[in-house]
């Protein structure tokens, strides 16, 4: 797996993009970069996570579960786009689990002007 973690917006909206084959040893190590994207942020941080590039994910919840079971104090909502549809249902139940409010997506546009609408604090740079 290839994946690319980012500031979209300084401090607020985290970007991750996945790409390939995801491991659950890769999963780990995105999940570790993830959370000091979150303590680094300001509250609320929002995600992005583009999963269209994804070919192949692990379907054994019980490793992931582990992996996502933190609740971060700083999570706002996390919008997933694209991806395969089974991805995007284990999506939403990570998502739970973590406390973050969570929309699917078919583009980042889409989910930019949605977290637009939810928090006016934000600079959405389009």
């Amino acid at each position: 797996m290839a994946y690319k973690i980012s500031w979209y917006e300084d401090k607020r909206i985290v970007s991750a993009v996945l790409e390939g084959e995801v491991t659950i040893d890769e999963i780990k190590i995105y999940a570790a970069e993830l959370m000091t994207y979150l303590d680094d942020g300001i509250a609320p941080v929002h995600l992005i996570i583009d999963f269209s590039k994804v070919k192949k994910f692990p379907t054994n919840v019980v490793p992931l579960r582990s992996i996502f079971s933190w609740k971060h104090p700083k999570i706002g909502w996390a919008a997933t786009v694209g991806g395969p549809a089974l991805l995007q249902a284990f999506s939403s139940i990570v998502m739970q689990v973590i406390t973050a409010r969570y929309r699917a997506f078919k583009t980042t546009d889409q989910a930019l002007e949605f977290l637009a609408t939810k928090d006016e604090t934000l600079v959405i740079k389009q």
